[in-house]
């Protein structure tokens, strides 16, 4: 793509390309670059905001993708992973709130994206909704079985709870 870049230096698209590459090998800054420059090229180009943002909270600034994701929200179709990475930076930002909102409209584009209902759910565990999160990590976990991550959040609110013990070594029933 840097030789597309230098036959063609005013092509938005090899930048936001190039962008990508950086970024699919987490190289977030230069990734950042590039596609700043295919905004600048381009300003209504929706998917460069768009990646822009998973990149610069990628590199801790949940701010800064949030003001990407609402730009790429101004310009572009809705997809479900945009408001899933908005709802994940507005919850990195502690707007747990209006981060399970993004969830739910995550959720009500993709019924089946497990990454909302897991983002829902640490969400949740914020504003101390136990149960509720419960439910989302469960449902997570039942999508997406390989889900890691998912089960030990579960696992752990279910504890909080005073569920599951039982299965535990050596733990005997209260």
């Amino acid at each position: 793509y840097s030789r597309g870049i230098e036959l063609r230096p005013t092509d938005p698209d090899y930048y936001y390309a190039r962008g990508n590459l950086f970024s699919d090998s987490h190289d977030y800054e230069p990734a950042v670059a590039d596609y700043g420059q295919a905004i600048a090229l381009a300003p209504s180009f929706a998917n460069a905001f768009y990646n822009r943002g998973i990149a610069v909270r990628n590199l801790g600034q949940p701010g800064k993708a949030i003001e990407d994701f609402d730009q790429a929200l101004r310009l572009g179709p809705t997809f479900a992973n945009l408001y899933l990475n908005r709802g994940t930076a507005l919850n990195d930002q502690g707007n747990h709130q209006s981060a399970v909102d993004d969830f739910n409209r995550a959720l009500e584009l993709d019924s089946e994206l497990a990454m909302a209902y897991f983002g829902r759910g640490n969400a949740k565990v914020c504003l101390e909704q136990l149960e509720e999160a419960a439910e989302d990590y469960g449902r997570a976990v039942q999508i997406n079985q390989d889900f890691a991550e998912a089960r030990r959040a579960l696992d752990a609110v279910e504890a909080q709870l005073g569920r599951g013990l039982e299965d535990l070594p050596g733990s005997s029933p209260g």
